[in-house]
């Protein structure tokens, strides 16, 4: 998956019919939101990417279910809910994150939700069920879960037993089965409802909090780069920082998403 970043040098100086191509650069996707960017004519700037880390990961998916590349797909996808979960995580944290009308965290409360998230960041079983028990939390009952009920309620079926969507995954991801595109198609819809279902519910408690949460990654990033994220620019570096959002079917900021009933039948080629 490719990002096509422009250039907010070469959009100042060029006239505004004749910007567009010249401002355009094309970089891979990578792990961080910050993408250091020197154009052809030397301009030089960070690029916030303002996406959530699962938006991004669920369009990785879609490209290779539409390039043929069923079983990629599927993990991609599979990676996007387990980031969702993350997100979850942080989304039932806002109350900490930002107390009062605060639109970004604080270094003192974002060290404390590091040191929470370290214990569990590279274990999946541990993060799920932090999930639960902050959901439970935040909104009195527990989540709707991702399994066969879940299916079988939105009428979606992985034509394949066992219909439980986890072991589907599990049997692609872990066992080397191949998927077909109908199976591909149906498990990427299985989990974009699961994720708009939820979102939803995130976007009718304190939908600002879904607005605010593009600045927990980038404050979180910008220290594990050593420099610090405040009023939109990273502080110490001679870089302009310019912030934008790619387009991608997942967008939990955008009330298209959440108001609609998206399907990715649109998107299917």
């Amino acid at each position: 998956m490719k990002l096509n970043l422009s250039c907010w040098g070469c959009m100042q100086e060029a006239a505004p019919e004749a910007a567009g191509e010249k401002a355009v650069n094309v970089r891979p996707i990578g792990n961080s939101c910050f993408y250091d960017l020197t154009c052809p004519y030397g301009h030089q700037s960070y690029v916030l990417i303002q996406n959530a880390k699962f938006e991004i990961l669920f369009q990785s998916g879609l490209q290779a279910l539409n390039a043929g590349y069923y079983r990629e797909a599927i993990s991609s996808i599979a990676a996007a809910l387990e980031r969702f979960y993350e997100y979850s995580i942080m989304y039932c944290l806002c109350e900490k994150l930002f107390p009062g009308n605060a639109v970004a965290p604080e270094e003192a409360v974002l060290d404390k939700v590091n040191a929470f998230w370290a214990p569990i960041s590279k274990h999946s079983e541990r993060q799920f069920g932090a999930f639960n028990a902050l959901y439970y939390d935040r909104f009195d009952e527990s989540p709707i879960q991702f399994d066969g009920k879940f299916l079988k309620k939105h009428g979606l079926k992985l034509k394949k037993e066992p219909i439980d969507p986890i072991a589907f995954r599990n049997l692609v991801v872990h066992q080397g089965y191949i998927a077909t595109r109908e199976q591909a198609i149906a498990y990427a819809e299985a989990v974009n409802k699961y994720i708009h279902t939820l979102a939803r519910r995130y976007w009718d408690r304190n939908q600002q909090w879904l607005y605010n949460m593009t600045t927990v990654d980038a404050r979180l990033t910008a220290k594990q780069m050593g420099y610090s994220y405040q009023n939109g620019n990273i502080m110490g570096v001679d870089k302009i920082t310019v912030a934008t959002a790619i387009n991608t079917f997942i967008r939990v900021t955008d009330e298209n998403y959440i108001l609609g009933e998206p399907s990715v039948m649109q998107l299917i080629k």
